[in-house]
C-alpha cells in the first residue's frame, strides 16, 4: 500500500466519498500517519496509538479520546485489508467530556465587542469584517464556521435571507434576516468590494488579503477582542468564546 501517509489519503478520500467531511479527524489521521512514516512503522500497533494519542501530557483527556477516535476509524479500515493492523479497543482511552456552560453575551457586551474590534490595528478591511462577523453571529445564532463559509452569492438582499450550505451533518438552511442586517452586510459587500475589487474567493466575508477568513484565527482574535472589550470568563468552564454568541 506504501506509505503509511498515502493509506491515510486513500481512507479519506473513500470516506468523504460517502459523504463524511473528516475536518479535524482528517487532520489527526494525517498527522497520525505521518508520525508512524517518521518511526518507520510500516503497522499500527494499539500501543503506537496510544503514545501518540497521549503525547500532549498537559491537554486534555478528552483531546487524548479524540486523538484514539480518529486513528480508530482508520486502524478499522488499514485491519480490513491487512489484519496485522491492529484495531486499538475502544475502551483504551475513555471518553471523558463535560460540555462548558455557554457565555450568555449582553447587548452592552456586544456593543463592546464591536467597538474593540473598531480599534484593530490590522487596516480598515479587517475591522470592518469583525465588526460584520459578530453583529452577524449574535443576530442570526449561525455559527462561526458557517459564517466564514458564506459565500457572495448565499446573500441575497432582495429575499432578505442568507443560505448556510454544508453545515453540521451536511445539511443546509435559509436565514430570513431583519432589514437592518440586509442594509449591513449591503454597506460591508461595497466597502469589502472597494478595497478587494479582484477577490481571490467568493467569499462574503474577507481577511486582510481578501481571502476567505480561516476559523482557527479568527477565534483567536475574538479571544483577544472579549479581552479588549474587558469580557472576563465566569469560570474556568464558562469563557466568552465566538461561538457563544449563537446563544
Amino acid at each position: 500500500m506504501g506509505t503509511m501517509t498515502e493509506a491515510a489519503q486513500q481512507y479519506l478520500r473513500l470516506r468523504r466519498s460517502l459523504g463524511y467531511a473528516l475536518e479535524e479527524p482528517g487532520r489527526l489521521v494525517l498527522a497520525f500517519a505521518g508520525h508512524l512514516d517518521g518511526l518507520g512503522i510500516t503497522h499500527v500497533t494499539a500501543d503506537a496509538a496510544a503514545a501518540w494519542a497521549t503525547a500532549s501530557h498537559d491537554a486534555a483527556p478528552y483531546w487524548h479520546w479524540l486523538r484514539m477516535s480518529a486513528v480508530r476509524g482508520f486502524a478499522v479500515y488499514l485491519h480490513s485489508l491487512d489484519p496485522r493492523h491492529q484495531v486499538p479497543p475502544s475502551d483504551m482511552l475513555p471518553r471523558q467530556y463535560t460540555r462548558p456552560a455557554p457565555y450568555l453575551f449582553s447587548d452592552d457586551e456586544i456593543a463592546a465587542l464591536i467597538r474593540a474590534a473598531g480599534r484593530m490595528r490590522h487596516g480598515p478591511a479587517v475591522t470592518a469584517t469583525y465588526q460584520t462577523l459578530i453583529g452577524l453571529l449574535a443576530v442570526t445564532g449561525m455559527r462561526p464556521g458557517e459564517a466564514c463559509r458564506l459565500d457572495r452569492e448565499h446573500f441575497s438582499p432582495r429575499d432578505r435571507t442568507l443560505t448556510i450550505v454544508r453545515s453540521k451533518y451536511g445539511k443546509s438552511r435559509q436565514l430570513l434576516l431583519d432589514p437592518t442586517t440586509v442594509t449591513a452586510l449591503e454597506e460591508y459587500g461595497r466597502h469589502r468590494d472597494r478595497l478587494h475589487p479582484h477577490p481571490a474567493e467568493p467569499s462574503l466575508l474577507v481577511s486582510m488579503q481578501g481571502t476567505r477568513m480561516d476559523i482557527i484565527p479568527t477565534e483567536r482574535c475574538f479571544v483577544r477582542l472579549a479581552r479588549a472589550a474587558g469580557i472576563r470568563p465566569l469560570s474556568e468552564r464558562t469563557r466568552p468564546r465566538m461561538k457563544d454568541l449563537r446563544h
